[in-house]
């Protein structure tokens, strides 16, 4: 039992240091890509990747990276456990959302920003 805790832990650090290695070199791409354009978006403070992880059930760990400078964001799993899945590492999407974050709704059900809007106005 012991070994395999130690197995498991190995293929998460494994797995850990191999996205670490991968956002790396994303952003160093990155950075080459935006300094050889001209922006005019806002940037946080530093411009660093953020990063959520999220445990989803089965144990696989979901790991969302979003680039602010690039306005993109990127969602990997990261497989868990004792099987053939363990410690692989599985991009599952990447999108650019700075068109999304232009829309003023979206699915946002009722009442809408709108109506919201026009009913603060009323006051």
């Amino acid at each position: 039992m012991r070994r395999e805790k130690r197995k498991k832990a190995f293929w998460y650090v494994a797995a850990m240091v191999g996205l670490a290695t991968i956002l790396v070199a994303w952003r160093a791409d990155s950075q080459a890509v935006l300094a050889s354009q001209a922006s005019n978006t806002s940037l946080s403070a530093d411009g660093a990747l953020i990063t959520h992880v999220h445990g989803l059930e089965g144990g696989t760990l979901r790991v969302v990276v979003i680039d602010p400078r690039a306005r993109t964001m990127g969602v990997y799993d990261i497989g868990q456990g004792n099987g053939n899945e363990s410690g692989k590492i599985q991009l599952k999407s990447v999108r650019r959302i700075s068109a999304d974050l232009q829309m003023l709704e979206f699915n946002s059900g009722e009442p809408s920003p709108a109506e919201i809007q026009s009913r603060l106005d009323q006051r």
